[in-house]
């Protein structure tokens, strides 16, 4: 019991430090001072309990929310990959046989290949 109160205080201390402090009372209403419970609210969330600033939401989420995980970089992986191969087989003498493969298929399909690949990478 005594660890919940000493992480309940540190949340509340968290929340004062960033002029949250108007929302301790909310969130204890709503059983809502846990920073595993605050990790899954959204937006919408905040709104319906009724945290009506949308700059106390935005703090929020930017204090509790999940971390976006962006997918350029595994895009530009995959595209160098592709680039990479692409020089190999130009140089390998083999390239020509493929772009005539590729024409019959389709470039339409190989474009689709390639954003299936790089969103699964992301």
């Amino acid at each position: 019991m005594k660890n919940s109160d000493s992480n309940s205080a540190k949340l509340k201390s968290l929340l004062v430090s960033n002029g949250l402090e108007h929302c301790i009372p909310l969130l204890e209403e709503k059983k809502l001072l846990d920073k595993s419970l605050l990790a899954k609210m959204t937006e919408s969330d905040y709104e319906k309990i009724g945290i009506t600033e949308i700059s106390d939401r935005k703090k929020l989420l930017t204090l509790f929310g999940k971390k976006e995980k962006g997918c350029l970089i595994p895009i530009l992986i995959v595209i160098a990959i592709i680039a990479g191969v692409l020089i190999l087989l130009h140089y390998l003498g083999i390239l020509g046989s493929l772009v005539k493969i590729v024409e019959g298929a389709g470039l339409l399909l190989l474009l689709v290949f390639i954003l299936a690949c790089a969103f699964l990478f992301s």
